[in-house]
């Protein structure tokens, strides 16, 4: 009988020198040996609180500025005197904004 409590103490002892990367919880509270499946589960953590940070940040900013947004130049372009198909047009113009 000692021999029996030995052996489950030294099995005990060796599953807890184990590191907590190579051991993960699934679910259904079982533990699974998978490092992959720890690490990919605490990096999707760590992207979502960033990705929260980022939106409050961009809250609090508020609406930018006329200087942030940048200055919008319009171009006009000599539009397209026939279609792919080969329908002809009337002579035209196209305007083009674009942010500086």
């Amino acid at each position: 009988m000692k021999s029996i409590s030995l052996t489950l103490l030294a099995l005990a002892l060796s599953a807890c020198s184990q590191t907590p990367a190579e051991w993960a919880e699934r679910g259904d509270g079982r533990l699974v040996r998978n490092g992959n499946y720890r690490l990919g589960y605490l990096q999707a953590q760590s992207d979502a609180i960033k990705r929260e940070y980022w939106r409050r940040q961009e809250a609090e900013r508020g609406a930018p500025s006329a200087e942030e947004q940048g200055r919008t130049v319009y171009y006009t372009l000599p539009g397209p005197r026939e279609t792919a198909d080969g329908v002809t047009l009337a002579p035209h113009t196209i305007t083009v904004p674009i942010v500086e």
